[in-house]
This record gives structure tokens, C-alpha cells and sequence, in this order.
């Protein structure tokens, strides 16, 4: 099992590689900006599968999510 940081998560291969990685059971950090705005949809994709962890001061200002 490794830790993998993805950025980019809301959509495309940084959204599907994150639910695949968790899927095969990595700790998967997965962020994404705006996860209260326009990314809403995909932020609580990603709960499905990860854990919520608000780090807003360690990520510039965006969340972030990890499992």
C-alpha cells in the first residue's frame, strides 16, 4: 500500500485515477480547488471513497480529501 498525492481531482484522470487508486487500497490524497463552488458535485464524489479533511492552511486555500 503506498500514500499517492493526486492534484486535479475534480474531473477527468486525476478524478478517476484517485477512485482507482483508493479502490486498490492506497492512501489516496486527492485535491481539487474551488470544493464549495463550481467542484461541489465532484467534492462529494469523492467522499464516496475518501475521507473529507479540511486543510485549508496546508493547501493553499483549497480542501483536500484523503483515505
Amino acid at each position: 500500500m503506498k500514500k499517492i498525492l493526486i492534484t486535479g481531482c475534480s474531473s477527468g484522470f486525476g478524478f478517476d485515477s484517485a477512485k482507482y487508486l483508493a479502490e486498490k487500497r492506497h492512501h489516496v490524497y486527492a485535491t481539487m480547488r474551488n470544493v464549495n463552488g463550481k467542484n461541489l458535485e465532484a467534492a462529494s464524489s469523492l467522499k464516496e471513497f475518501a475521507t473529507f479533511n479540511d486543510f485549508k492552511n496546508r493547501c493553499a486555500g483549497n480542501g483536500c480529501y484523503i483515505r
